[in-house]
């Protein structure tokens, strides 16, 4: 019996996960290399901008159930389409 066969499914979900998460960072790269910014450009602004950070950690973490400023209240209505890859917070579109 192969290796895959005997895969559980929260292992199976594990190797999906991790292949969604390896293919947003080659998408992530791609763009970056369309753009005239470079990762240390984009850690420098997100580390600069309070509001991200703070969603790039609740993206990472949990978010609050209710929002902590005005700011942070259209990221939390939009957490579900959020997700950090690396030193990026995306959002998915379309």
């Amino acid at each position: 019996m192969s290796t895959l066969a005997r895969l559980t499914p929260n292992e199976d979900a594990m190797i999906a996960a991790r292949s969604i998460e390896d293919d947003a960072r080659c998408q992530l790269s791609d763009v970056v290399r369309g753009i005239l910014a470079t990762a240390a450009k984009i850690r420098c602004a997100t580390n600069q901008d309070p509001i991200i950070r703070k969603a790039f950690t609740y993206v990472r973490i949990s978010w609050p159930t209710t929002a902590p400023t005005d700011a942070l209240h259209q990221l939390i209505l939009r957490r579900a389409l959020l997700s950090a890859i690396d030193i990026c917070l995306i959002v998915q579109t379309g």
